[in-house]
């Protein structure tokens, strides 16, 4: 980790926070004044970034992009059940359609909506056959 003068260190956490919830920044977009932010930072940002979380921050003429990096999947560690099974296919669908039905409701549902959506959902599918 690079040392920020306290002096500045309110700017910096500004940058870093920009960054963070906007991973493409230009020149007008957040606002004006991100992408020069970001740009007074770059170097101890792209540091910081790949120590922390193993970001990386590009920079073009125009734009800052913030490349997050993708989890790998591990088949050796799975879902498991309160009995500590592993999630079959099955579980793992309804997981899906629980986390779908959640992203498309507001900030609270009721968990008779939420069933109500996912069942609704698991029969619409293509793969839905009866008895299963």
């Amino acid at each position: 980790m690079i040392e920020i003068p306290t002096f500045e260190l309110a700017s910096y956490q500004r940058a870093v926070r920009t960054v963070l919830a906007h991973p493409v920044i230009t020149e007008t977009y957040p606002d004006p004044d991100s992408l020069p932010l970001v740009r007074r930072w770059a170097t101890e940002l792209r540091s910081d970034l790949a120590d922390a979380f193993g970001y990386r921050l590009e920079l073009s003429p125009s734009t800052a992009r913030l490349l997050r990096v993708m989890d790998g999947l591990d088949p050796t560690q799975p879902a498991r059940t309160q009995t500590d099974r592993p999630f079959d296919r099955r579980r793992y669908a309804y997981l899906a359609l629980t986390l779908a039905a959640l992203g498309r409701s507001g900030t609270q549902i009721a968990l008779s909506e939420l069933a109500d959506a996912v069942a609704a959902d698991a029969t619409r599918g293509p793969v839905h056959r009866a008895g299963q």
